[in-house]
């Protein structure tokens, strides 16, 4: 057993090893501060990268030169690979560019070979890092339109950047109901990240959401949303639009089965009972969803807003009952069953059906909930009697009593 354990904990410490080990070869990160200084830092097995752009900075559209600077802008570039060490530096002041270039320390000429250099580190940090990736994807949609900035996209490395040419695409105004769907789907398999995608989905026109195919296709790329919070957001954001077809409310129910935080969850099923209850498979599908939310204070939240449309049908009925029967708390099982009981029309079946809904409850709330079923039911012996029967079964004398009377009166 003591050898099985030190085997166990060698082998834990050495993956922790080998993961830091990795962790601490290759180092990759972006920043921009509050001056406008844009930072990108690169390192990997001794080799290293910085790409320092202050300013407004715009590039050839080969990437190999610097076309215009601001008056006060400036771009530092340094490299430590194969053991040599450059550095570029690019200022603009009153008399126009400046360009300063070394090798090791040595002041160089910049002629050819510095160029080709420059152009590509400077490449790999655009496709790297989403500098300049607005013009970029802008020249890339002019020259090879929707088709060929997808297949730039899908040959970045980075979500970060991903994000940044998806979002070039929705404000590009190239997009429209027929390749919108598929470029949906692409963003939703291409992105990893729940929150570059979320930010993505959540750019897209609103004037585009309002064709029931692109919120369909919206809907189903949501469902890929691993987040709760993010998939719930997404979801909202696909119903804001007026009149969703039946079809894509059962897609956003099915992608609120997935939630499993129970607010966020509640907060997708409000959404789509704002929309439309009316429709009878999306009402047992929103009940249903409502029946698996387990805090008793949002699944009575869910299941009020239901009962203010219709519930018509047993099958409805039957649903909304089940739902608030899961109610542990008394307080909002009993807000569940008068919202019920508010109903026009409830069949004997349904009377009898909230009646023992009721028979676990406490002394005060039970009686209450009887004292409103004596004033509901249509004088149907049979319900009656059961009604009797239940009354007489309360422990306090005082509910009893007062059930028993308004029952005989």
């Amino acid at each position: 057993m003591m050898k099985r354990l030190a085997m166990t904990l060698f082998l834990f410490c050495f993956a922790q090893t080998a993961l830091w080990q990795v962790a601490a070869q290759t180092r990759n990160s972006v920043s921009k501060d509050d001056d406008g200084v844009w930072v990108w830092s690169w390192s990997e097995d001794g080799n290293s990268l910085e790409l320092k752009v202050r300013g407004d900075v715009q590039f050839a559209d080969d990437y190999t030169s610097v076309r215009r600077m601001s008056p006060g802008s400036s771009l530092r570039l340094k490299e430590k690979r194969g053991g040599v060490n450059r550095r570029l530096e690019i200022e603009s002041g009153s008399a126009g560019m400046t360009v300063s270039y070394y090798v090791d320390g040595q002041s160089r000429p910049y002629d050819a070979e510095a160029k080709a250099w420059f152009s590509k580190v400077l490449t790999e940090a655009v496709v790297q890092t989403g500098l300049d990736a607005g013009p970029r994807a802008q020249r890339i949609l002019k020259d090879s339109g929707v088709n060929g900035l997808l297949d730039e996209i899908s040959r970045l490395r980075s979500d970060h950047v991903k994000h940044l040419y998806f979002q070039e695409l929705f404000r590009s105004g190239r997009l429209e109901a027929g390749n919108t769907p598929e470029v949906l789907k692409r963003a939703s398999l291409e992105i990893k990240s729940d929150h570059y995608l979320a930010q993505v989905m959540l750019a897209l026109p609103e004037q585009l959401q309002a064709n029931e195919a692109v919120r369909s296709a919206y809907l189903e790329a949501a469902g890929r949303i691993g987040s709760d919070h993010y998939r719930a957001q997404v979801i909202s954001s696909g119903l804001k639009r007026s009149n969703p077809s039946k079809e894509s409310l059962l897609m956003a129910l099915t992608g609120a089965a997935g939630i499993s935080s129970d607010h966020y969850k509640t907060q997708v099923l409000l959404k789509v009972a704002e929309s439309s209850l009316d429709d009878q498979r999306v009402r047992l599908a929103y009940l249903e969803a409502a029946a698996a939310v387990q805090s008793d204070h949002y699944k009575t939240q869910a299941l009020l807003k239901a009962a203010e449309g219709p519930l018509d049908g047993a099958a409805a009925g039957s649903a909304y009952l089940k739902a608030a029967t899961s109610i542990g708390s008394d307080h909002y099982r009993s807000q569940a069953l008068f919202a019920f009981l508010g109903k026009a029309k409830i069949s004997n079946d349904a009377l009898l059906a909230t009646l023992k809904a009721a028979e676990s409850m406490s002394d005060h709330y039970r009686a209450e909930m009887l004292l409103r079923l004596a004033a509901t039911h249509s004088g149907d012996e049979s319900f009656r009697a059961a009604l009797v029967e239940s009354a007489r079964t309360i422990k306090s004398e005082h509910y009893r009593g007062r059930v028993l009377s308004a029952i005989f009166k």
